[in-house]
């Protein structure tokens, strides 16, 4: 499988920004994406995905300012471009994957394939429909975002702002859309 028309995997060369600075593609996991999107923990994330209304504005954003592509093919020039057509209702622990034919699940496929042990199974996995009714799901944990932000500007991580992943959140010179409340639980309904 080779990479779509869809996005370029980071060979696309450097752009030039109005103000003369360069451009370097930054991956970070999809995860951590969304947590920083809806401005939520890994828990409270799971909860969100609950709600059809947060899922549809978090696919919503997806497809329209997201460049996505996989994270476990090595070596990584074989990671592929990807589009969010809409998020599993189940979890890979649940989600039957190729079709359900062979009685696998999306975690069963990814170890037994890849030999990879998901750290988050009880996320719901990203569908990409591809011809007729093929569909392919992907860990959320497997997909990253590729962002871009200019080569002079350095990344501090001074005090590291960790949640129970214990994974970074992004940094304001990573371009994060401003969060939009979803009304969904009693933190957001208060402010």
């Amino acid at each position: 499988m080779t990479d779509g028309a869809g996005g370029g995997g980071g060979s696309e060369g450097a752009k030039l920004l109005g103000g003369g600075e360069e451009e370097e593609p930054v991956r970070m996991p999809l995860l951590n994406y969304l947590c920083a999107f809806n401005d939520c923990s890994m828990k409270e994330l799971q909860l969100l995905f609950h709600s059809v209304h947060a899922r549809q504005r978090m696919v919503a954003h997806l497809q329209q300012h997201c460049r996505l592509h996989t994270a476990h093919l090595k070596p990584a020039e074989r990671n592929i471009a990807l589009h969010c057509h809409d998020l599993s209702v189940q979890n890979a622990n649940r989600t039957f994957a190729c079709g359900g034919y062979l009685e696998l699940t999306v975690r069963q496929y990814f170890f037994a394939k890849h030999g990879l042990k998901l750290k988050h199974p009880y996320m719901p996995c990203m569908i990409e429909f591809g011809g007729g009714t093929h569909a392919s799901y992907y860990p959320l944990e497997l997909v990253n975002v590729v962002l871009k932000r200019a080569k002079q500007e350095t990344v501090k991580q001074e005090e590291p702002y960790r949640r129970e992943s214990g994974d970074v959140a992004p940094t304001k010179s990573m371009a994060m859309p401003e969060r939009h409340c979803c009304r969904c639980c009693c933190r957001c309904a208060n402010n």
